[in-house]
């Protein structure tokens, strides 16, 4: 990306503004829990509300991971290639490949585990997802939604949680290998590539908050790592995702400044 001179400090001043007024949003709204019950885990998370918004969201769902997308104005991939065969699917989990649009054109990627292995194993019947909680994973910078699976199954969070009863999604933001598509603009043009974080949580967020509570019908726990945990912060700043769609967030390694 390239700036003009004297954009960094514009962007430094609003990136402080925005955190100002986000602390002062969240003052009295946020507490800190110990404990994810139904995964066992002992982690301190923190809980945020989230402001109101109106994404729009462009769902485009494939199971079992064959990507046969019919949409002409987005690249399409060979299902070996996907999130769920290289990253999920290989280790016994059901997954589901969706696509969802942006208001301004980006064409994001999104993965969902439905339900744990053991089920599978055991040959009996999954529990229904309307009665699992959806939970949105939100990777950081220079990442994409593989950077939750690095481990063994028993060590990457979302499988432990779709083992537990969670309803899993995994997102993957604009300009990462898996969304690097747009509506009319090509991934190898300048043009596709004029964004920052800000776009990130003013659209990205956003919709896929969206997709996942149109299709569970439930509120979202939400985690974000690194970045993931600023678009949470400056989403609640500008009032992006409504509090009617999320019901908790997990910041992990926040990041609350970003410069250059």
């Amino acid at each position: 990306m390239h700036s003009k001179p004297g954009r960094n400090q514009s962007c430094r001043t609003l990136q402080r503004r925005r955190l100002r007024q986000a602390n002062g949003d969240l003052s009295g709204q946020m507490h800190t829990v110990k404990g994810v019950g139904a995964a066992g885990l002992l982690v301190a998370i923190t809980i945020c509300s989230f402001c109101s918004c109106n994404a729009q969201t462009l769902p485009h769902h494939n199971d079992n991971y064959n990507n046969n997308n019919n949409n002409t104005n987005t690249n399409s991939s060979s299902p070996d290639a996907s999130v769920c065969a290289k990253a999920i699917a290989v280790y016994g989990y059901q997954c589901q490949e969706y696509l969802v649009t942006t208001s301004d054109g980006y064409i994001l990627s999104v993965q969902r585990i439905p339900h744990g292995r053991l089920g599978r194993r055991r040959r009996d019947p999954p529990s229904p997802t309307k009665n699992r909680p959806p939970v949105l994973f939100q990777h950081g910078l220079l990442l994409d939604g593989r950077s939750w699976f690095y481990n063994k199954a028993e060590a990457n969070l979302p499988m432990i949680l779709a083992d537990k009863g969670y309803d899993v999604w995994i997102s993957n933001t604009r300009g990462t290998e898996y969304s690097r598509r747009h509506q009319y603009l090509d991934p190898n043009a300048r043009e596709f590539w004029y964004w920052t974080w800000d776009h990130l949580a003013k659209y990205d967020l956003p919709v896929l908050i969206d997709l996942v509570f149109k299709t569970t019908g439930q509120k979202v726990h939400f985690v974000g790592h690194a970045l993931g945990s600023l678009l949470c912060l400056a989403a609640l700043a500008e009032g992006n995702v409504g509090v009617d769609k999320v019901r908790s967030a997990a910041l992990l390694s926040p990041t609350v400044y970003a410069s250059t």
